[in-house]
Order: structure tokens, then sequence, then C-alpha cells
């Protein structure tokens, strides 16, 4: 989950800062607030909630249960880099970190306004 997060947020942040040009790919990528749309099962969908997404109310055409939400993941990303648990696996701790600043260069809609 974590290396999709990273993997979405670096090609948001390129296309943002409009290294890549734009084009089709910047068209889909509006927004990380619910951008990223998974399909959980039991045992992933508790994953993604630790991670902060929220489940969706509605069912979409793609059927996803879950989307991402900017303050729920910048708030769990964050608990995830400092927590002890995640400290003893430095590849996560590193994850968490790269998310964390990656969410912070993201421009929201609310705070372009």
């Amino acid at each position: 989950i974590d290396e999709l997060v990273l993997s979405y947020l670096q090609r948001y942040v390129e296309n943002e800062s409009g290294s890549s040009g734009g084009g089709e790919e910047g068209r889909r990528m509006t927004s990380f607030d619910g951008g990223i749309h998974f399909r959980g099962t039991l045992v992933s969908g508790k994953l993604l909630e630790a991670r902060g997404f929220r489940e969706v109310s509605e069912l979409s055409a793609d059927m996803h249960s879950h989307e991402s939400d900017y303050d729920g993941a910048l708030n769990k990303y964050a608990e995830r880099s400092a927590s002890k648990e995640v400290a003893k696996n430095s590849g996560a701790r590193d994850r968490a970190l790269k998310i964390v600043s990656f969410l912070g260069r993201v421009d929201r809609e609310e705070d372009k306004a």
C-alpha cells in the first residue's frame, strides 16, 4: 500500500510542478484527496484505514471501497513515521517519511483559494 501511495504522490508532485508536461495523465490526476481508489478486503480494509484512507459512503462504477483522504493520510503517516513499532523496520519508517514529505508538497484546492 505504501509503495502505491508513494508512487502516486511522486507522479502527482511531478505533474503539479509541470515537469511531466501535463497531457492525459495530468487530467486524470486532479487531486490526492479522493484520487486514489482501492477495493479493500476484510484484511486490506483495516490496513487502508490505518493509513488514513476513508471508506466510501456510496459505491461508484469502479466499486472501490476506500479512497485517499489528505488529512487522514497526513495524520496517519506522520504517526507511523514517529511510531516505535514502525521504527523497528527502517524501510517502513523511510516510506512513511517520504509520503509525509510528498503530502506536504501537494497543493490542496482548499489552500489555493
